[in-house]
């Protein structure tokens, strides 16, 4: 039953059932709100006062669009987003469970993740830390003398798992669904379209602005003076822009 739905996109689903089959090598024990159990159709969600034939949707949908309106928090809502929300409490338990496992077999999945959240959660020393653990990185780029080397360094972020101006996956063929196969899209941007580098439209033009500001402070967060970050962030938008 479903309204408004998202549906999530194949690399969130990807890791997702990652995750989730992780979990299932940890066999942690779930709790609390994990624990809810649903029903995948329930005919109370069936608004039977309507006829099938003439709007099977709100006849199948009706009264759980009643019992579901759209959270104050969300944009949309629907049966796939409360899927969502119920997993990230499972994947939730899973990893603090691994987390707290005061004994993990090492070398386990269970030391594994726990020991990669326990680091993400870390804010202290994550701050403390600051640019430090991607200096090695940024030494690279700052050392890239021609194109081959951009290349290079391009290819070492994606064995990495870091995205840069072009998206690369499996998926499948729109032309022929018993199909998957290598699926290229562009990447590069840090705003969501087109529309947002070129448009005149003020609220648009705003956004430029205060993208700028944003890509700014992340140049000063890593050492740079404010006249220099203000350079970079407009080559960065400049180049965003060509793109």
């Amino acid at each position: 039953m479903k309204k408004n739905v998202v549906v999530p996109s194949r690399h969130l689903l990807h890791g997702l059932l990652s995750l989730l089959f992780a979990g299932l090598l940890l066999q942690a024990p779930l709790t609390g709100q994990a624990q809810e159990s649903s029903r995948g159709l329930d005919p109370k969600n069936i608004d039977p006062s309507v006829k099938p034939c003439q709007d099977f949707y709100h006849f199948a949908n009706g009264n759980w669009i009643k019992n579901n309106p759209i959270p104050p928090a969300y944009s949309s809502w629907g049966s796939f987003t409360e899927l969502a929300e119920k997993n990230e409490l499972v994947l939730k338990e899973i990893v603090e469970a691994a987390a707290s496992d005061p004994h993990p077999f090492k070398g386990s999945n269970t030391q594994k993740i726990g020991d990669f959240y326990a680091t993400g959660m870390d804010s202290a020393r994550i701050e403390s830390l600051g640019a430090k653990p991607i200096e090695a990185d940024l030494k690279r780029i700052d050392d890239l003398q021609d194109m081959q080397g951009v290349q290079k360094e391009l290819a070492r972020f994606y064995v990495e798992g870091v995205g840069g101006t072009f998206g690369f996956y499996a998926g499948q063929d729109q032309k022929n669904s018993t199909q998957v196969i290598a699926q290229l899209s562009q990447g590069g941007l840090g705003l969501p379209d087109r529309d947002y580098y070129l448009s005149d439209d003020a609220k648009l033009k705003r956004n430029r602005e205060e993208y700028v500001d944003h890509l700014v402070a992340m140049f000063k967060l890593i050492g740079d003076d404010q006249a220099a970050a203000k350079a970079e962030a407009a080559t960065v938008l400049a180049f965003e822009t060509r793109l």
